[in-house]
């Protein structure tokens, strides 16, 4: 049914329900209510309701309608707060008052309050109030503890979660063991439970839910299974944990904090090059704060510092980063006090050279990346098994195929893997023609090799069978061991295989997400070390210089792994914890926001005592860091071991310029650098 209302002139057909609450709310939450019912409204409506909308901004605009309007005396929040603002039990008399007045009366949202969701509008005004003698005595005249509904209690619960105990500590247990009891295989909503388990740690019974954590274990579902939601709720989360080590560290139980610490289901192996926080901040830093305002506050300093020395090695443990309000929160505390004496300590932000690893700050050099021998083996089991033969080994590779590659790299050993696809293929700036042509294509995979070979570095370049009609083939096959990857095989898996093999560089632009997915559903530890072991890895190929003669096939411009781990170090007296990194808001993709880590980006910050003379240190402005054997290269005849893969060495190029006498079929239309005349 619709209504006619006029305003400024016109008139507008409504639905009848909205007219009406119209009358009560101010025109702006009228609108809003519209909108989200706006799938009942009849078009019209929803054509006028966008004029009305439109008029609004309009008079906005000319100052002839106030932004805000004081809906007092309507709300069913305002009757409540004007009949009874101490918090007190009432009794039945006055909620029956009470009940008589707010019923038919819209709430702050601008819904009316009927007897189905009367419970959930009075403790949702207690919530705000924070007024939690008033909810247990409406608890108590409701009778909502008889109700069969699990639902029912929900917001007593949500309720009961966000307000201070004060002395009801029975009302509050009352309503988590309701839950707890039941199980969790028997609750309808499983969030239900989850909050009543936290709602555990407010009280003096907080140590039988440390417990009942430590006896829980996630159920470890695969993710294709049809119930994934399902599982994922049943698992427990980091944000169930920080309200008991909270209640641990405030009890001096120190050892119990970081014992919920150490559980999987807290720090959950977090990839933090991976993770992105543009929008939201992880639950763990709720404790981390917490653990960090506890150790300055606390009246022994020495053991407020052990206590953040304890929580950076955590951080070192399981590679985790901080964010940047954590990082501000720790530069706030500037001092402290020692013996008496006010010792000054450096907490700023900085960042770490690309190419020595050393900090801008304290001038210290960071460590370099290990990885075990142990660790590369699970690598290559895990992508063995995970990515490359996973439920069927035919939908990703021929099984011969992978018997003959892995017999042969466990032989080979080589100094860089190349990944041919991504290089011939990769978009070369100003190239105006919609595919690349195979000359370019050919004459910048030599070019990568050639740089290599000259640095008398053994290599195997990947490709497909199409490689064989590249009119450089054959003196990429005299510099390299090329390994031609079946037209039904993945090739990324190979080339990872290879690499992991003789524990060498790979050359590709591929993030690899598709493999690290494979490997977080199986193991997230094991996802965990891939992404480690990648950004120490991973060489990306930034572009190619320009020739005199032609702009797509000069040299390649490269940009090796970073000289230094990123992860929480400590040097000598200094802390470098890195910041998680924030997704950039650019219309460009460039190189910084396409890897995973990049010096220029990421930012780290350093703890320490006060340097007495400033670091003079400068950052390097450039993309490219070389590494130390790329220095100084050798000639690749005086270090080039004549093994098989170097294939017969007809052709050993130490230079790039082809000589006169030279008879060659090159494609002229894109080769023309080093087409020559014939004689």
């Amino acid at each position: 049914m619709l209504r006619r209302i006029v305003l400024d002139r016109k008139c507008l057909n409504f639905p009848h329900i909205y007219a009406e609450k119209m009358k009560l709310i101010q025109l702006r939450k009228g609108i809003i209510l519209c909108s989200s019912f706006h799938s009942q409204v009849p078009v019209r409506a929803k054509q006028m309701g966008y004029f009305m909308r439109k008029r609004l901004q309009e008079k906005e605009a000319e100052n002839e309608i106030p932004a805000i309007l004081d809906p007092t005396e309507v709300t069913a929040e305002s009757i409540f707060r004007s009949l009874h603002e101490e918090d007190r039990e009432l009794t039945c008399a006055e909620w029956d008052i009470v009940t008589e007045k707010i019923l038919g009366k819209p709430d702050s949202f601008g819904k009316l309050v009927k007897p189905i969701n009367i419970s959930s509008v009075i403790f949702k005004i207690c919530e705000s109030n924070n007024t939690i003698n008033i909810a247990k005595s409406w608890a108590d005249y409701s009778k909502i503890w008889d109700s069969p509904d699990q639902i029912k209690l929900g917001p007593a619960l949500k309720m009961a979660v966000a307000v201070d105990m004060k002395d009801q500590e029975e009302f509050v247990l009352r309503i988590a063991n309701h839950y707890l009891s039941q199980g969790i295989e028997n609750i309808v909503l499983v969030n239900l439970y989850w909050s009543s388990l936290k709602l555990l740690a407010k009280t003096s019974q907080w140590e039988k839910g440390v417990e009942m954590i430590n006896q829980y274990k996630n159920t470890n579902k695969d993710d294709t299974d049809e119930n994934q939601d399902l599982h994922l709720s049943y698992n427990l989360h980091p944000h169930v944990i920080v309200p008991f080590g909270i209640r641990a560290l405030q009890s001096g139980n120190k050892d119990l904090l970081f014992q919920l610490m150490e559980k999987p289901e807290f720090h959950e192996f977090q990839n933090p090059l991976r993770l992105n926080v543009s929008s939201a901040t992880p639950h763990q830093e709720e404790l981390y704060r917490f653990i960090i305002n506890y150790s300055y506050d606390t009246e022994f300093r020495r053991e407020g510092a052990r206590l953040r020395s304890r929580l950076y090695e955590y951080l070192s443990k399981y590679q985790l980063h901080i964010s940047e309000e954590l990082s501000t929160l720790i530069k706030d505390h500037n001092y402290y006090i020692e013996d008496g004496e006010k010792r000054h300590e450096i907490k700023t932000l900085t960042k770490i050279d690309y190419q020595t690893g050393e900090c801008l700050n304290c001038t210290n050099k960071l460590t370099r990346t290990g990885i075990t021998n142990a660790e590369y083996e699970s690598l290559k089991t895990g992508i063995l098994e995970t990515v490359l033969v996973g439920d069927d080994i035919y939908k990703n590779t021929d099984p011969r195929e992978l018997k003959d590659f892995l017999r042969r790299v466990s032989k080979e050993n080589y100094d860089i893997v190349i990944d041919g696809m991504n290089v011939s293929y990769y978009r070369v700036k100003g190239l105006k023609t919609a595919y690349k042509p195979t000359g370019i294509a050919s004459a910048n995979l030599l070019e990568t090799v050639a740089y290599f070979y000259k640095q008398g570095k053994r290599i195997m370049v990947m490709h497909r069978p199409e490689i064989k009609n590249f009119p450089h083939y054959p003196e990429i096959d005299s510099m390299a061991r090329v390994h031609l990857v079946g037209k039904v095989s993945q090739d990324d898996p190979y080339f990872l295989l290879a690499s992991l093999y003789s524990k060498c560089l790979f050359l590709t632009n591929d993030m690899l997400r598709q493999h690290m997915y494979l490997l977080a559903r199986k193991d997230r530890k094991l996802a965990q070390l891939f992404t480690r072991w990648q950004v120490s890895h991973q060489t990306f190929i930034l572009g190619f210089n320009h020739n005199k003669k032609s702009m797509h096939t000069g040299s390649p411009i490269l940009m090796f792994p970073p000289a230094h781990d990123v992860n929480t170090t400590k040097t000598d007296e200094y802390w470098h914890i890195p910041l998680l990194k924030c997704e950039e808001k650019s219309k460009y993709v460039t190189i910084s926001n396409k890897t995973l880590y990049h010096g220029l980006r990421h930012e780290w910050i350093c703890l320490g005592p006060k340097m007495k003379t400033p670091s003079k240190l400068k950052l390097s402005r450039q993309e490219v860091a070389w590494p130390e054997w790329a220095h100084t290269p050798t000639t690749p005849t005086d270090n080039q071991p004549k093994d098989q893969f170097y294939g017969s060495f007809r052709k050993k190029i130490t230079d790039l310029d082809m000589k006169k006498d030279e008879k060659r079929n090159d494609n002229k239309k894109y080769l023309k650098y080093i087409s020559k005349k014939k004689k």
